[in-house]
């Protein structure tokens, strides 16, 4: 499972929990899970926003060739692929 998937069943599980009389043990299993959500919405998430609203812009654009679109939205894929790279390697680190 990639890690953006993992980070969203975490944040599901966590706020399952959240509340209730299981929330203990949890945190117990999981120390770092409200931290890892919190830096990924903030981090992350925003920056990936951006790549992927930039994407959908060129996806949109009617005045770039095929080859063009393609070729711009495998740049933002790439970016994306760092923002990813740098939030595991912060987490991990």
């Amino acid at each position: 499972m990639k890690v953006e998937g993992k980070i969203k069943d975490m944040e599901r599980d966590y706020k399952s929990v959240e509340g209730t009389d299981q929330f203990a043990e949890y945190i117990t299993d999981n120390p770092n899970s409200k931290a890892v959500i919190d830096f990924y919405n903030s981090y992350v998430n925003g920056a990936l926003r951006d790549l992927r609203a930039q994407a959908n812009m060129i996806r949109r654009n009617r005045d770039m060739s095929p080859q063009d679109k393609k070729n711009a939205i495998r740049l933002i894929v790439e970016q994306q692929n760092r923002v990813k790279s740098a939030f595991i390697t912060a987490v991990e680190g």
